[in-house]
């Protein structure tokens, strides 16, 4: 999970202060940014930290799947070059489903 507060450029309308969310923040044990979409202020940051907490989540490793990937292709490709028709890519595993609400 990670904890964003919005709208840092305006801050003459702020209704909690960056303290708050860093507090709240430490109790839930999650990164805390301060963001501004007009100034893209820390936006690429979140999305960042937004995607390293799914993985941790979800245990996601890209080289083991890349891995797999590249292994279908070379068996295919065998196939074909011995005029044989590939065998159909086996279903990727059905993720886990979870709701989080930020």
């Amino acid at each position: 999970m990670v904890l964003v507060g919005n709208k840092v450029d305006l801050s003459d309308e702020r209704g909690v202060e960056k303290e708050e969310g860093e507090q709240l923040a430490t109790s839930w044990g999650c990164p805390f940014f301060e963001t501004s979409s007009k100034t893209r202020l820390n936006v690429d940051e979140v999305f960042a930290a937004s995607v390293r907490a799914i993985k941790k989540i979800t245990g996601f490793d890209a080289k083991a799947v890349d891995a797999k990937v590249q292994a279908e292709v070379i068996k295919a490709s065998a196939a074909t070059d011995k005029g044989q028709a590939p065998a159909p890519a086996p279903a990727p595993p059905k993720p886990k489903r979870k709701c989080t609400l930020l």
